[in-house]
């Protein structure tokens, strides 16, 4: 089963309702918390919400600008959130293309995906979607990402909500795996805790534990290939066994 989870901003707080974090911590493997938008907004909840996700397989995601300075973006996200990168992760929002080109728009991604590297050891996560990302993105260049991709079923009319799309999403040309599938967003705000009447719906490429090992919660570690020196030993071992049965 995919690990379930949603992603929130302040358009997901209503009346100046807070979350119900223990309903969110039992409804959700994970969750996205929305820092800012470039380098001069900070969505007015985050601190709040990036609190209250305390013990949560948490991210934060930034909405890019792709003609404003990388550096100057990057450090707005940095003064924002406040991250545990043993086990925090960032997303780097990818969806408003302006008037920039395709080259501009793989170069901002790069230098902002770089710093953060440099900042944290890792590499953001990118959140797109399919046609998007063929038309303004050079995936040639950006080859070393995990994909955050959204793909929805056509939305039911208010007050219906609309079942979520299955997994996979479609993947953009040139990409051939995919981290996690924003399903919807019509999925019952009620079910998870939060005060909007809709919010975003998410599944993993994995269980809880996938969701778990990712971002380096208990005691998981990595699985390394076998050399073939160290796999004839374990058949060796294996045969003396039985032999001696």
């Amino acid at each position: 089963m995919n690990a379930f989870g949603i992603d929130i901003s302040k358009w997901n707080i209503k009346d100046n309702k807070t979350p119900d974090w223990s309903q969110v911590k039992a409804s959700c493997n994970f969750i996205a918390i929305r820092s800012g938008v470039s380098w001069g907004y900070t969505d007015p909840w985050f601190t709040h919400n990036w609190q209250g996700a305390q013990g949560m397989c948490r991210m934060a995601y930034h909405v890019i600008y792709f003609g404003e300075n990388a550096t100057k973006q990057m450090d707005a996200m940095f003064k924002i959130v406040p991250g545990d990168w043993k086990h925090d992760r960032l997303v780097l929002d990818l969806e408003v293309a302006a008037d920039n080109s395709k080259a501009k728009i793989t170069s901002t991604t790069r230098d902002c995906m770089n710093i953060i590297r440099s900042r944290t050891g890792m590499y953001p996560i990118l959140y797109s979607r399919a046609s998007w990302v063929n038309q303004y993105l050079d995936v040639g260049g950006i080859d070393d990402a995990d994909w955050w991709l959204a793909q929805y079923k056509y939305a039911l009319p208010y007050p219906l909500f609309t079942p979520e799309a299955s997994s996979p999403p479609a993947l953009p040309t040139g990409v051939t795996d995919w981290l996690i599938h924003q399903t919807g967003e019509k999925y019952s705000g009620k079910e998870v805790g939060v005060s909007s009447y809709y919010v975003d719906s998410n599944r993993w490429n994995g269980d809880t534990i996938a969701v778990l090992r990712y971002f380096g919660h208990g005691e998981f570690e990595p699985e390394v290939p076998l050399t073939l020196e160290e796999r004839v030993a374990d058949l060796e071992r294996r045969v003396g066994k039985l032999e001696g049965v």
